[in-house]
C-alpha cells in the first residue's frame, strides 16, 4: 500500500490496490528533445472513481489521468506496460514483478472507458500469475510464437500448438506435456527454433526456466543463459565449491527448488562437465535422489555444428552433454529430418554430407562452381551478401572499413535500457548504440513479418531516414518490401528480474561471424574457407545460405576439402539416433574426467557438506 503520507494527502480509497514497482518518465516525445527521468522504485496505485493513475514518489503523489492515455500491454505478462500521454507529451515506462504488473495493468482497464467489458474477457482471462519467458512483441513474433491468448494456465491439460507442425515436430510437443525428459535435434533448416518456441506455449509457464548456452540464443527465446540462471558463474570450482556459493544466492536456490521444467537451447554448446555439475546442483537443492532432483529437461541443439568451447591452457578435446552419466536423464531422442530452409534436393543432400564431416567428389563438382580466388561477390547482380567469418576480429575490421567508404553522415541510434547496462550489453544482443548510414548493408535480428518474408536474418539496406530527435527512424529496403523500423525490446531474465534494452532489432550485414550467424537463413552467403579452424564450423556457414546461387566461397577446391570435418564422438552420436540406438559409448580419450555424481554418496556428499543448503 501506499505510505502513511501518501494515504495522508490522497485519501487512498480501500478497495484501490497499489504496487511497488520500477518507473521511467520520457518527457518531450514530439518535441525531439527527449528527457529521461528514473523515478527508482516506487508505488503505483489506480484510482477507478477519478480515473488516474496515482504514483507515489516521496511521500509526494502524482497523478495521471488515463482516459487520454494509451497503454502498451504487449508484454504486460513479463512484467513490463508502458502508459503514453499524447497531451502531456510523456510517457511511464513500468516493470516489476509480472504478477503485480498484471494486476495493476486489470486495475487501469477497469479505470479506462470502455474497457470494463475487455477485463473479464477471455484475453486477459490469465493474466495474474503468468510468467512466460519470451516475448511476444508484434505480429510477425505473435506467428511464429503464439498469440498471447494462447498462453494456458499452470497444469491445464489442453494444449493448442500450431497447426504448421510436422508430424516428427507434433511428437516432441505430445511428449513434453507429458513431462519427458527429452532431447530433439536435426540439422540446420529443419526447424528446431520453430518447434522450441511452440513448446513454449504448451509448458507451464509460470515453472519453466527457459535458458540457452550463450547469450545470443537466450535473446531469441527471452530467456537467460544457462550460467546465469543456475547462479554458477563461470563453474570452473569443484561441485563443493560451487554448491556452497550457491547456497549464498537465495534467488538462485528459488529458481531450482521452484523449477518444474529446465529448456535448454544449444545443449550442444553446453560442456559435459558443466552439464554434471548442474545435475548434482539440483540433486542437492531439491534434496532428490533423482535426475536433476526430478524436473523435467527440454533440450534442443546439433552436436554436428559448433561445439562447447573450451577453456584456454585446457588440452583436452571438448566434452558433450551426451558423453557424461547425467545424460541418462534423457528419456526420449528425437530426430528432425525435413529440411525448410533450403529446397534444392542436390544442395540439401550435399550439406548432409558436409554435416557429418564427409566430402564426396559428387559434392565437389556441385560446390566448384560457387568458388571466388580472390576479390569479393559483394553487390553481384544486385543481390545482397553477407560474409561470414571464423574470427570475430575479421568480422569488426570488415564492417567498420565497409562503413567508413560509405559517404554521408552517420545517424546514431541509442539504446534506451530498463536494467542493468552491462548486463544487457553482455546477454541481449542488442548494441547500446548504433550507427547507422545511407547505404549501410543490414540485417534484422528479429522477426518482424513472416508474410513479407522480414524474419531474423533477412538482410536490407538503408535507404534514407525519417523523423527528427529521438523519433529518428532508418528506412530499409529488404527484398520486395521497403519499410520504417523502430525500436524493439530485447529481454534479460536474471535472478533479480527482468531488464530490457529497446533499440533497432540490426545487426551490420557486411559481415558476421559464423558463430553469431547460427540460426539464420540468408538469402546471400560469402564464407572465406581459408580460416575455418573448428569441427562444424563450415558446416554452419555453408547451411546458412537458401540456395545455392547465394552461396559464394572464397578459396580453392583444397582449402574447401579441408576445412569439411566433424568430431568423431559426434558423428557415433548421431548416427546412433538414425538407427535408434538408445545409448552412445562414452569415449574417454582426451576428455576431460567427470565423476559420476549420479551416484548418490557423490550428491549426497554435497547436499550435507556443512551448512551447503540447509536453511536456504
Amino acid at each position: 500500500m501506499l505510505d502513511d503520507r501518501c494515504r495522508k494527502a490522497h485519501h487512498v480509497e480501500a478497495e484501490r490496490g497499489t504496487f511497488m514497482v520500477h518507473v521511467t518518465q520520457e518527457r518531450g516525445l514530439r518535441s525531439g528533445s527527449l528527457v529521461r527521468k528514473n523515478l527508482g522504485n516506487v508505488e503505483v496505485g489506480v484510482s477507478v472513481d477519478t480515473r488516474t493513475l496515482d504514483v507515489c514518489v516521496r511521500g509526494k503523489v502524482e497523478q495521471y489521468p488515463m482516459e487520454d492515455s494509451t497503454i502498451h500491454h504487449s508484454r504486460v505478462t513479463s512484467g513490463f506496460l508502458g502508459v503514453k500521454s499524447v497531451k502531456k507529451d510523456q510517457q511511464l515506462l513500468i516493470n516489476g514483478d509480472p504478477t503485480s504488473v498484471c494486476q495493476l495493468f486489470r486495475l487501469m482497464l477497469a479505470a479506462t472507458e470502455g474497457c470494463r467489458k475487455r477485463v473479464s474477457s477471455g484475453r486477459y482471462s490469465q493474466l495474474e500469475g503468468v510468467l512466460p519467458k519470451r516475448q511476444r512483441t508484434m505480429a510477425g513474433e505473435a506467428a511464429l510464437r503464439g498469440p498471447e491468448s494462447a498462453t494456458a494456465p499452470a497444469g491445464s491439460s489442453k494444449h493448442e500448438v500450431d497447426s504448421r507442425l510436422t508430424v516428427e515436430q507434433r511428437a516432441v510437443c505430445a511428449a513434453a506435456v507429458r513431462g519427458e525428459s527429452l532431447f530433439f535435434t536435426g540439422g540446420a533448416g529443419t526447424g528446431k527454433s520453430f518447434l522450441l518456441q511452440q513448446l513454449l506455449r504448451v509448458l507451464d509457464t509460470s515453472r519453466t526456466a527457459v535458458t540457452a548456452s550463450t547469450a545470443l540464443a537466450a535473446s531469441h527465446l527471452g530467456g537467460t543463459t544457462l550460467h546465469k540462471w543456475a547462479g554458477v558463474g563461470r563453474a570452473e570450482a569443484d561441485v563443493v565449491a560451487l554448491a556452497e556459493e550457491l547456497r549464498k544466492k537465495t534467488d538462485a536456490v528459488r529458481r531450482w527448488r521452484r523449477t518444474k521444467t529446465l529448456v535448454i537451447d544449444e545443449v550442444s554448446m553446453v560442456d559435459g562437465t558443466l552439464f554434471e555439475k548442474l545435475d548434482v546442483l539440483a540433486r542437492a537443492t531439491r534434496r532428490s535422489d533423482t535426475a536433476f532432483g526430478g524436473m523435467q529437461l527440454v533440450l534442443a541443439g546439433d552436436f554436428l555444428q559448433l561445439p562447447p568451447v573450451c577453456r584456454k591452457g585446457r588440452d583436452l578435446s571438448p566434452c558433450f552433454t551426451f558423453q557424461v552419466p547425467a545424460w541418462k536423464a534423457i528419456k526420449r531422442t528425437f530426430e528432425l529430418t525435413e529440411i525448410f530452409r533450403q529446397k534444392d534436393r542436390s544442395f540439401c543432400e550435399v550439406l548432409n554430407e558436409i554435416r557429418f564431416g564427409s566430402l564426396s567428389e559428387k559434392a565437389v563438382e556441385l560446390l566448384r562452381p560457387r568458388l571466388v580466388r580472390g576479390g569479393l561477390v559483394h553487390g553481384r547482380d544486385g543481390k545482397e551478401v553477407t560474409r561470414l567469418m571464423p574470427l570475430r576480429s575479421e568480422v569488426e575490421e570488415i564492417n567498420r572499413r565497409e562503413a567508413r567508404l560509405l559517404a554521408g553522415e552517420a545517424v546514431r541510434f541509442d539504446a534506451r535500457d530498463q536494467g542493468d547496462s552491462l548486463q544487457l550489453d553482455a546477454a541481449s544482443g542488442a548494441p547500446p548504440i548504433l550507427e547507422l548510414k545511407v547505404g549501410s548493408l543490414v540485417v534484422l535480428t528479429r522477426t518482424i513479418d513472416i508474410s513479407r518474408k522480414l524474419v531474423n536474418g533477412s538482410q536490407g539496406r538503408v535507404t534514407g531516414f525519417t523523423g527528427s530527435g529521438a523519433l529518428k527512424r532508418p528506412i530499409i529496403r529488404f527484398t520486395g518490401a521497403e519499410i520504417t523500423l523502430d525500436l524493439m525490446p530485447f529481454d534479460v531474465r536474471s535472478g533479480t528480474g527482468v531488464a530490457v534494452r529497446e533499440q533497432l532489432p540490426l545487426d551490420f550485414g557486411w559481415a558476421m561471424s559464423v558463430h553469431k550467424s547460427q540460426g539464420l537463413s540468408l538469402s546471400g552467403v560469402e564464407v572465406n574457407l581459408e580460416n575455418i579452424f573448428e569441427h562444424g564450423q563450415t558446416y554452419v556457414a555453408l547451411s546458412r545460405a537458401q540456395t545455392l546461387d547465394g552461396l559464394h566461397l572464397i578459396g580453392s577446391e583444397e582449402s574447401l576439402r579441408r576445412s569439411v570435418h566433424a568430431d568423431a564422438h559426434c558423428v557415433a552420436f548421431h548416427r546412433g539416433i538414425s538407427h535408434g540406438a538408445r545409448q552412445v559409448p562414452r569415449t574417454p580419450s582426451k576428455i576431460a574426467r567427470v565423476p559420476d555424481y549420479t551416484d548418490k554418496e557423490n550428491w549426497s556428499a554435497v547436499a550435507n557438506s556443512p551448512a551447503v543448503f540447509g536453511g536456504a
